[in-house]
Parts: C-alpha cells; structure tokens; sequence
C-alpha cells in the first residue's frame, strides 16, 4: 500500500518537473508585461500543480489565467478559450498570439480568430514573432 506521505512526495516530484523555466520566454513574458502587453495563461494543468503554482515566483504577473481543473474542462474545447479571451479585456480575438506544444490546440485556436504558433522551442518561436505585427516591435 502507499501511505499518504508516499503519495504527497510523488505529487511533490511532479510538481518541481514542471516547474523548471525556459529562461527566454519567462524573459520575454516579462518584458511583454512590463511594457504594457496583456499576458494570459491558458493550461490544461492538473490541480495538484495549479495549487503549486504560487511557488513559481519566476512566472510574469499574468493579466489573466484560465485552468481547466478549475473550469472541468481542457483544451482543445472552446469553452476554455472564451473563458481566456474574457479576461483579455478589450482584446480582439484576431489579436491574440496562442502558443502552445499540441498542434490540436492551436487549432482550436484559430477556429476562434486567434494566431497560433506551436511551441517548439524559444528560437523556433522568436523566428516566428519576427514575422508578425502581434508583438511590439522592441520586443522582436
């Protein structure tokens, strides 16, 4: 049997796995904040992790955050990217920049009016934001 300690360490473990940031973008969502772009997330995250989130204090102040443990339902259902686009105050669908690791939800995505671009890595994403208009800039 596993006791309730063996299981809390396991949850602990998978938390710090998830908890490791790719430096450029925790940098550049910063500076995107900082300079007066609005920033969500959107994450099919467990609770466990949603809980353990506070303890990220690398992550931007976010204008916004939608988790699917908290609304029972996961990406790629659009609920959840109405629910986003909600918080995003005075943002247009066409406006948004989604970046995500899973082709289906980016697809999603742009079912709704939204710009896409699946993550692969922070090079890969920085090539891409050269070509578009979403992004100040100072910030390319």
């Amino acid at each position: 049997a596993i006791t309730p300690a063996q299981i809390k360490m396991c949850i602990d473990l998978d938390n710090a796995s998830w908890s490791r940031p790719i430096e450029p973008m925790v940098d550049w969502a910063h500076r995107l904040r900082q300079n007066g772009t609005k920033i969500a997330i959107l994450s099919n995250m467990p609770q466990d992790f949603r809980d353990h989130l506070p303890n990220c204090t690398w992550l931007p102040q976010f204008d916004h955050g939608t988790y699917s443990c908290e609304l029972k339902s996961v990406k790629p259902s659009h609920d959840v990217y109405h629910h986003c686009h909600g918080g995003l105050v005075g943002v247009q669908a066409e406006h948004i920049l989604f970046i995500d690791d899973r082709q289906v939800n980016i697809d999603a995505a742009r079912e709704l009016g939204w710009q896409g671009h699946l993550f692969t890595d922070a090079n890969n994403l920085h090539e891409h934001i050269k070509t578009t208009n979403l992004v100040p800039v100072f910030l390319k």
